[in-house]
């Protein structure tokens, strides 16, 4: 596979985590408030993100790992969590969407998370997002979203990326760009970066790569946001022929904008 680059994790937080249960086993609960005040003792966030990421955490690792298919997968996640992985800690801490999805029959799991805009980030295109396909009539908003690739617990930095790319918002009806900043709203809008796209409560991933028989392979990777249902596919890109494909589920952090269940898996 093609080097890709990806941007360093953000934020470390050393904290203390219950110990990573047996299969299929959820781990002994850990009260909320000690959580909190481990996190504010650390000093590496604010008391807010620290109630977060207790809140969000604690949800998460409640769901256990019950689903044989995926349990070696969800097992490294939980490890992942007990030995305070910078990253991980980071995004439960700060993103407003986390999705961490298990690849049946493997010991392999991605993360997937995004920020929302305020609506008052909508203004009307710059000359450079204009030059990145924005239309001149919309109203745009930058934004970022993470698709993070675990095999055997270790992050694959050439199957990660790190998107950098526009919410685009187009009105429904002609309007003057101060009549659209006041209704404009990301669930209306849909994100676009280089390999990354939200649109219709659907996360998208696309990439292409040469592969070891030098031909070109696509990548992609659909998220439903809703359910936390997910479908993987590895095809040639010239002729479309499928080669590996897969679908599982995605555990769903709490999050004050979302209507999904804290920490339980798509049904």
């Amino acid at each position: 596979m093609k080097a890709r680059t990806i941007l360093p994790a953000a934020l470390a937080v050393a904290l203390a985590y219950p110990g990573v249960p047996a299969r299929g086993q959820k781990p002994p609960a850990t009260d909320a408030q000690t959580l909190i005040d481990q996190c504010r003792t650390a000093g590496r966030l604010a008391a807010a993100d620290c109630a977060r990421w207790a809140a969000r955490s604690q949800a998460i690792v409640q769901a256990g790992c019950a689903d044989k298919r995926t349990a070696a997968a969800c097992q490294s996640f939980h490890e992942l969590l007990s030995s305070n992985d910078p990253a991980m800690m980071n995004d439960f801490a700060h993103q407003d969407h986390v999705y961490v999805c298990f690849v049946p029959g493997k010991d392999e799991f991605f993360k997937v998370t995004y920020s929302e805009p305020s609506s008052y980030a909508f203004r009307t295109p710059l000359p450079a997002q204009l030059k990145a396909g924005v239309p001149s009539t919309a109203l745009a908003a930058a934004g970022e979203s993470d698709f993070a690739y675990f095999r055997s617990g270790v992050r694959d930095s050439d199957s990660s990326f790190h998107n950098l790319g526009n919410w685009i918002y187009l009105s429904s009806v002609p309007a003057d760009p101060q009549t659209m900043r006041r209704s404009a709203d990301f669930r209306q809008a849909h994100f676009k970066g280089p390999n990354i796209e939200i649109a219709n409560d659907e996360w998208k991933f696309t990439e292409i790569y040469r592969n070891d028989a030098d031909t070109n392979t696509r990548h992609t990777v659909t998220v439903q946001l809703a359910t936390g249902r997910f479908r993987q596919e590895f095809a040639l890109a010239d002729s479309g022929k499928v080669q590996t494909e897969n679908d599982g589920r995605c555990l769903i952090a709490p999050s004050g904008t979302s209507e999904n269940q804290p920490g339980t898996p798509a049904p």
